[in-house]
């Protein structure tokens, strides 16, 4: 709770801060056109801050350990995204306010508001619940072990995907791959190996260059009993990995 009062008391303040300083300047008496000059430059300014802040983060600048200098981080960045829905929120609250007084001889200001408003709905809502909606969901469900697994087999059937279509794919990575995808779905639904309660079965490749063993159950692997390190999947560096290795 605190740290969402903090992070809208930044976005408020930033607000206020940058409206009082473009007022000064006393370039337009326009309140429409003042409201919308603000909006464009904290946009500006904030789609410029959040693009540097994200490739600070996914770099890893602030060191691979560094979780409470990359959570401030995305505070911030959720701070800025927060400043850019208040700006432009004000400026169609005035832009409304504008257009009521200006069709008063036809309505009264609080029912041209009224239409105004449902005009807006109508043409904001179907694309925040086509669109916006599942795609913060999807992010939300990223955060979490189960969710990071599942948005990383994604990555890894696109990358399968893509090795299919193009023709230059050798066969043997093509059998390769779907083997790996196999092992990786696996992991992301938790499902068991179908041999594991074989302890004895070994599932080999056959190849011009030998026999190996691969998608072996998880008793055979080599690194039984290393730590499964967390994967960090809203960001896009951390799924930039390769299918095949």
């Amino acid at each position: 709770i605190l740290n969402n009062y903090l992070t809208f008391g930044l976005s408020w303040c930033l607000f206020y801060g940058v409206r009082w300083r473009i007022s000064a300047t006393h370039f337009t008496d326009e309140n429409a056109l003042l409201m919308v000059a603000i909006a464009l430059f904290l946009s500006a300014v904030s789609f410029l801050f959040i693009f540097v802040l994200d490739k600070v983060e996914d770099n890893h600048l602030f060191g691979e350990d560094a979780e409470i200098a990359e959570g401030a981080t995305e505070k911030i960045i959720t701070g800025l995204g927060i400043l850019i829905g208040f700006s432009w929120e004000q400026s169609f609250d005035t832009a409304v306010d504008v257009v009521a007084e200006g069709l008063r001889h036809l309505a009264p200001p609080t029912f041209s508001k009224m239409v105004m408003s449902i005009c807006l709905v109508i043409i904001v809502f179907p694309a925040w619940r086509i669109y916006i909606l599942p795609t913060e969901k999807e992010l939300s469900e990223e955060t979490t072990e189960e969710g990071a697994e599942k948005a990383l087999l994604k990555e890894y059937a696109k990358q399968h995907f893509d090795l299919f279509v193009h023709h230059a794919t050798d066969e043997n990575d093509l059998d390769r791959a779907h083997l790996l995808m196999k092992r990786h779905r696996r992991a992301a639904h938790g499902l068991k190996h179908p041999g594991s309660h074989l302890p004895q079965l070994k599932h080999l490749m056959v190849t011009s260059g030998g026999i190996t063993e691969v998608d072996a159950p998880e008793e055979h692997r080599k690194d039984k009993g290393e730590k499964k390190k967390k994967k960090n999947a809203g960001h896009k560096k951390d799924l930039a990995v390769s299918l095949l290795g």
